[in-house]
């Protein structure tokens, strides 16, 4: 590993990192895993464990998929701790804020699936409402993009992955007349999130938020909306609701790992995309580690 002191992090990923499969390995393995799936289930109201192992229509369902990706990524960050691993500082992109929050202590894992459920339900309801899309950009700057769009519809950024690497959310017809101009990839969602195609969303899912049974996180937070460590608690709810309408601040926030003098992230559940995104805006100053897998649990013994 590194001579250096470790100081770990967790990061969680949001929807559109779900694979096929994902968390069954563990499942299998671990009962308290697969409780996390049955809890899926019943808030999603499908077999999410044939969902995982078969996919279907459902796999590309909002409501489905973020209680589902949820309870997985909940589910290793549950052994982890229970092995000892435990990070100092947690984050989460866009839905993995749920999951963030759980694992820094503040909600149970079964609350935060409830959640997931209430939030995925509410943004497929308004893309139903608001037909929209969104495109990943690629460029030190999407303005010009921004203005060509905004001829034809309403768009905006709707995160900040990294240096070169945005995501814009909109009407279709907006995000046709970028991609026709520019270089971008279409993203396989069902609307326009971080966007005020969510707005309508936005009061009742801090209701929910601020109902649940919520106490101060243990280790720390670091918000989407603002990149920062969450200073009060008191303030998460309305965070976690805005992120709907706002864009995700994740240059920021990982910013935020490196100031803290973070050596090790590990990206929990589906990985791929995550660690990706560390690589690029930390590069070498820390270590990047997949954790998903029973494999991959015990590869990382070392770390408790």
């Amino acid at each position: 590993m590194t001579d250096r002191v470790t100081r770990l992090a967790f990061v969680f990923c949001g929807q559109g990192a779900e694979v096929p499969r994902m968390g069954l390995d563990l499942a299998e393995h671990v009962p308290a895993a697969r409780a996390l799936l049955d809890r899926a289930s019943a808030v999603a109201g499908v077999d999410v464990p044939r969902v995982l192992a078969m996919g279907g229509t459902d796999f590309q369902r909002t409501a489905v998929i973020q209680p589902m990706l949820t309870a997985v990524t909940l589910a290793v960050s549950t052994e982890l701790a229970r092995r000892g691993v435990r990070p100092v500082l947690v984050a989460g992109h866009s839905l993995g804020e749920l999951a963030a929050w759980s694992a820094a202590g503040g909600i149970t894992a079964s609350t935060a699936i409830e959640l997931a459920g209430v939030r995925g339900r509410l943004m497929e309801r308004e893309a139903t409402r608001h037909p929209g899309s969104m495109l990943a950009f690629g460029g030190d700057d999407p303005g010009a993009a921004l203005e060509l769009g905004r001829a034809h519809g309403e768009v905006v950024v709707a995160a900040h992955n990294a240096r070169d690497e945005w995501t814009l959310a909109g009407d279709r017809r907006a995000l046709g007349a970028i991609a026709a101009r520019f270089p971008t990839t279409r993203i396989p969602v069902q609307g326009a999130w971080h966007s005020p195609a969510m707005a309508a969303a936005v009061q009742e899912l801090e209701a929910a938020l601020r109902a649940a049974s919520a106490v101060p996180p243990t280790i720390g937070l670091v918000a989407n909306r603002t990149g920062e460590l969450v200073e009060d608690p008191a303030t998460i709810p309305a965070l976690l609701a805005g992120q709907l309408v706002r864009p995700i601040a994740w240059v920021r926030t990982l910013e935020t790992f490196a100031a803290a003098s973070i050596t090790h992230v590990i990206a929990v559940g589906p990985s791929k995309v995550m660690r990706g995104l560390v690589r690029k805006n930390l590069g070498a100053r820390v270590t990047i580690l997949a954790a998903e897998t029973v494999t991959d649990l015990d590869a990382l013994a070392e770390l408790a």
